[in-house]
């Protein structure tokens, strides 16, 4: 079964658990995906393993990942 786990929102509340949605096709999967991708900047969302549980004082992303993501916004993408 398809599924996708969210972490909602820009600055993440300490302990907030992540949302997971489960859907009957990797079709459905894809449109949700294009739904969050299409309304990305009016509210923030991190894809992250089912389960997960945001932490402070956890790494967020690798210094790659980050770069990559900087380099991405300076150019609009």
């Amino acid at each position: 079964m398809p599924k996708i786990s969210i972490l909602w929102g820009e600055t993440p509340e300490d302990g907030q658990k992540a949302k997971t949605y489960k859907f009957k096709t990797k079709a459905e999967l894809e449109a949700f995906k294009l739904g969050l991708s299409e309304h990305k900047g009016f509210y923030e969302w991190e894809e992250v393993e089912e389960g997960y549980v945001f932490r402070w004082d956890q790494p967020r992303m690798s210094p790659l990942a980050e770069y990559y993501l900087r380099n991405r916004q300076r150019k609009g993408i």
